[in-house]
């Protein structure tokens, strides 16, 4: 009878190793996954110099602009504004000065 209760420990140790394993892979799956939207998110974002570039340039082009178009501007860098009746809070779109770049390009 010792010997089956072994085997049965042994079994359900596999079984558990097994079920450890399965749960290893997902996690290291979901880690790759997790790395990649990172390098996406890495890429798009705007470095100091991009956005020195882009507010050097950004006064005289926006006093050539019609009210249309500096709205457009505005819809493409601005995500937010809020106001609590003491603080103005504006977020910004993380790719709103490549975008801006983008479809100012020729």
């Amino acid at each position: 009878m010792g010997s089956a209760a072994n085997a049965r420990r042994q079994e359900s140790a596999i079984a558990k190793l097994g079920d450890l394993q399965e749960r290893i892979e997902a996690a290291e799956g979901r880690l790759g996954e997790i790395n990649k939207r990172k390098a996406e998110l890495e890429s798009s974002r705007v470095d100091e110099k991009e956005m020195n570039d882009a507010l050097e340039s950004f006064v005289p082009i926006w006093d050539t602009l019609s009210p249309r178009e500096q709205a457009r501007v505005v819809q493409l860098l601005v995500e937010r504004v809020a106001y609590d009746g003491e603080t103005l809070a504006i977020t910004f779109r993380p790719t709103g000065i490549k975008a801006l770049s983008q479809e100012g390009a020729p």
